[in-house]
């Protein structure tokens, strides 16, 4: 799960990143969660946070064209 110096796997993170975008659907980006649905994204999208291996994202790695995808 977890390779050499406590870092988690790029599999992990895929898997963790997939279990949270399959939780997105039919959620209409939020409007149409119950709160134990949003409850349940907040916590995989903060799981997958901390997983990210980049700590500090600003300037250009954020200059795209997103999509939103859930908003509260």
């Amino acid at each position: 799960m977890f390779l050499g110096l406590g870092k988690p796997s790029s599999e992990v993170r895929l898997t963790k990143k997939q279990e949270l975008l399959d939780g997105l659907k039919g959620l209409g980006r939020g409007a149409n969660a119950t709160e134990e649905q949003k409850s349940s994204v907040d916590r995989l999208a903060r799981e997958l946070e901390r997983l990210n291996p980049t700590k500090e994202v600003q300037g250009p790695k954020l200059s795209a064209k997103w999509n939103l995808l859930y908003t509260t």
